[in-house]
């Protein structure tokens, strides 16, 4: 079965014009030596018995030998193909195919639905190549110790399947930089998931965050940026064991959050920063509509610590930027501009050793910037990060209907007139 639910994938996806040993095999007959028929192949099939093919290894710059598609040799022997057996103290056993990874390869077509044929399967990488269709909804039930799925940039569309809420042992779901449609399945999140990493950047995915999301225990990246994703942040609509809504706060596990260049709208959650032992070090809200002011729960009992990365630019946030910014130590870039905020900048942000960017254009900030960020920038007094304190950015420019800027900077690195 599984030698079949591999020739399907090399059919479907034009396994002549692969860049690594595909070579357009169909029968047992080969000369001796054959290279692909495409220009820019980095292989060549050197032997008629064994169908050896050697390639240029790119990571460690070396030949390393393995054998063609659809060749008369193991399935298991194939580029790009693993096997392992699955019961190590019966070795009559055959080897099942655990793990395929066809990455950058060229691949041209559809994922066909005869891959469901590989129950064993942990690991498929088919990202960076030309492939186009739908998801199969079965592979959802046949993959039940799938790991990896990882099928970023190619040219998928159609919705996420709802049936791959049955992958019970996926840790990593890739399916950034294609042309994927409707909602994010709810059904994908569960309680019990052992979900790590969710890539879903630069599809067409809208509609809101399934209320599930939030309830991932293991959860350490989600990426859903540029989508058309709508609707608030926090809000969890009522189940039926539920009286009101109520909101939520992250998953302990999450250290990256990306929902940038979305249509999200109303405020920061307060909860969302309630939790101290969060390990959140990276936020990027950028582009969207949201409103309001900045949680003081962002800030309160020390702060987020561990938060070194904080986007929130091109929204509709308003108030001042708060003097309580100098508690979060972590922090290495902090980007508010186009925003509405108003008032000066604390003097008290000179006080983040590890600033290395600091984005505030476009505001309706007003004043000097204090001299303790000007001393960051020259390293005086406080040692800057590990990158430099290399960019500030104000406006601090005049135009021809204002000549006069709105903030007066003698260390910005980037002027501009806001």
């Amino acid at each position: 079965i599984q030698r079949y639910a591999l020739a399907t994938l090399y059919h479907s996806t034009k396994g002549y014009t692969w860049k690594r040993c595909g070579g357009g095999l169909s029968s047992p007959s080969i000369a001796t030596t054959h290279s692909s028929r495409t220009t820019n192949s980095t292989y060549n099939i050197v032997s008629d018995t064994d169908y050896t093919c050697v390639y240029e290894d790119f990571i460690e710059n070396s030949d390393i030998s393995t054998h063609v598609w659809l060749s008369g040799m193991s399935e298991c022997s194939w580029y790009g193909v693993s096997c392992q057996q699955m019961d190590y103290t019966d070795t009559t056993n055959d080897d099942f195919v655990v793990s395929i990874d066809l990455d950058s390869n060229n691949l041209r077509g559809y994922v066909p639905s005869q891959l469901s044929g590989l129950s064993n399967l942990e690991n498929i990488n088919l990202s960076h190549n030309s492939l186009i269709g739908s998801l199969p909804p079965k592979l959802g039930y046949s993959w039940t110790k799938l790991q990896t799925l990882n099928l970023e940039r190619n040219r998928l569309w159609g919705e996420i399947p709802k049936d791959f809420g049955h992958l019970g042992s996926l840790r990593a779901l890739k399916l950034s930089h294609n042309k994927l449609t409707g909602t994010i399945p709810p059904q994908l999140f569960y309680s019990s998931s052992p979900l790590i990493y969710l890539g879903l950047v630069d599809n067409h995915l809208n509609g809101t965050l399934p209320q599930s999301m939030y309830t991932l225990p293991r959860i350490n990246e989600i990426h859903i940026d540029r989508n058309s994703l709508s609707g608030t942040l926090g809000s969890i609509l009522p189940s039926s064991s539920l009286e009101s809504s109520t909101t939520v706060s992250f998953p302990k596990t999450l250290t990256e959050l990306t929902l940038s260049t979305n249509k999200f709208t109303g405020t920061i959650p307060d909860d969302w920063f309630v939790d101290r032992d969060a390990t959140l070090y990276s936020l990027n809200l950028e582009i969207n509509q949201l409103s309001g002011t900045l949680p003081e729960t962002l800030f309160e009992n020390g702060g987020q610590q561990q938060l070194e990365y904080l986007n929130l630019g091109s929204n509709k946030l308003s108030g001042t930027i708060s003097s309580r910014f100098g508690e979060l130590k972590g922090l290495t870039h902090v980007i508010l501009w186009m925003n509405y905020l108003e008032g000066t900048i604390p003097s008290e942000m000179g006080t983040l050793s590890n600033l290395e960017l600091l984005h505030v254009t476009y505001n309706y900030i007003s004043g000097v910037i204090p001299q303790e960020l000007c001393d960051l920038r020259d390293g005086v007094g406080v040692s800057s990060g590990s990158g430099g304190f290399n960019i500030l950015s104000a406006d601090c420019a005049g135009n021809t209907k204002n000549p006069l800027p709105k903030v007066d900077c003698s260390c910005c690195s980037i002027c501009l007139a806001g």
